[in-house]
């Protein structure tokens, strides 16, 4: 069962009592509430000095922000923990009023983070909604059907989740004419941060919605599961991240066919909280999933060649370096979806910073990668990463072929 008070979390520290705090949080609710999302349901701020003890991802996804100020000096606490919510991965955006006053005004454990002026705050708000895996092209979300079924439930949900600012895939809405049906399903659903299964009577009938299952368990994927009253318990057991959500007849509206039925506007709208809540622990559990697959190969590397050791941090922006005693680093960047040239692109163009006390050149950096699950990825996208491979300064990197490019490295 998924935790329901699960938020997108901005933990700021600085200068919080400034004018800026107040009109970046400001700005950060208008745009989610232009997106459709309800800030008061799902957006928590809190201070640095408000997490002492507490570990935040059990709460939902979580970014830091901190106010740079010349005149104000942060205590040895809050220090102490900023560096404990990077040890854990997360990544922190620095604002700061002068570009050459910028090492008085930001922590030194912070200094190797790009930063943005206090008075551009539409690039504040953009940057911390890209963390936050917020802007419209990162809400992505899959509804699982039988069309003889749930069509009326199925389209409320497109169109409710389409106004809440999801890029959602619906099979007669969302697949043109002429397109190969099941290679465009896969690679939504390798793509997407939460479907959605409607579990009728019938599903188990439908080969679609099975093979669709299938591929939710290969994938992992967070799913809420919609339980139709006459089935009472689950048709499919989903062996991933999974809520159920039991409805009964007074949620649903009569309506003839009975494919038409519709939800209730207050069941509509307490289903799509929940998907929202259900994408934020979705994406934190993918993304650690991937991390902790990659770094338990560079420990099995180093208890097998302990000769050729390699050493590793997590960056500010979730990036992680490698290096070996040779002084050859990389850097890698953990995608959870199937990597395309846009992905590739928005990874080069992040600022290279490395950890403390490694070599300070990036030119020394000889290895800039894009890690990705290659779990079912089609054999055209492959072609395409390897056509990619040729052209592009940065490469993608799967999980499979980890351990020989450490060896190599």
């Amino acid at each position: 069962m998924i935790k329901k008070d699960a938020y997108y979390q901005i933990i700021i520290g600085g200068h919080v009592g400034s004018f800026i705090y107040n009109e970046i949080v400001s700005a950060i609710k208008r745009a989610m509430k232009e997106m459709g999302v309800s800030p008061d349901e799902f957006l928590r701020v809190v201070t640095v000095q408000d997490t002492l003890g507490i570990d935040l991802r059990h709460d939902g996804y979580a970014v830091g922000l901190w106010i740079g100020c010349h005149d104000t000096v942060a205590d040895r606490e809050e220090l102490e923990r900023v560096n404990e919510l990077l040890r854990l991965g997360i990544s922190f955006l620095t604002v700061f009023h002068s570009q050459e006053n910028f090492r008085n005004e930001i922590p030194k454990c912070l200094h190797l983070i790009n930063g943005c002026s206090v008075y551009d705050v539409h690039r504040i708000v953009e940057t911390l909604l890209g963390l936050l895996h917020m802007l419209p092209s990162d809400r992505r979300a899959f509804i699982s059907y039988c069309r003889k079924e749930s069509a009326g439930v199925a389209r409320q949900l497109f169109e409710a989740l389409a106004h809440q600012g999801f890029n959602v895939y619906l099979d007669t809405a969302s697949t043109r004419p002429g397109v190969d049906f099941q290679k465009t399903i896969i690679n939504r659903l390798n793509e997407d941060d939460v479907i959605v299964l409607l579990d009728t009577p019938g599903i188990n009938g439908s080969k679609w919605v099975r093979e669709e299952i299938t591929w939710i368990n290969r994938f992992g994927t967070g799913v809420l599961q919609v339980i139709w009253p006459s089935v009472g318990v689950a048709n499919r057991q989903i062996t991933g991240f999974c809520e159920q959500y039991q409805l009964n007849d007074k949620q649903l509206k009569k309506m003839s066919p009975p494919e038409n039925r519709q939800l209730r506007h207050n069941i509509l709208n307490e289903i799509v909280c929940r998907i929202e809540r259900l994408r934020i622990r979705s994406i934190q559990v993918r993304h650690s999933r991937i991390v902790e697959q990659f770094l338990a190969k560079i420990e099995s590397h180093n208890n097998n060649l302990p000769g050729d050791f390699i050493d590793y941090r997590i960056g500010a922006f979730q990036e992680i370096w490698i290096k070996k005693r040779n002084n050859n680093m990389a850097w890698v960047r953990a995608s959870t979806r199937q990597p395309n040239a846009i992905h590739l692109h928005q990874a080069h163009k992040e600022k290279k910073c490395p950890p403390a006390k490694w070599p300070r050149k990036v030119s020394k950096c000889n290895k800039m990668k894009l890690l990705y699950d290659p779990t079912d990825v089609h054999d055209d996208h492959v072609e395409h990463l390897k056509w990619l491979h040729r052209y592009l300064p940065i490469q993608t990197l799967d999980l499979n072929t980890v351990s020989d490019w450490l060896k190599n490295l």
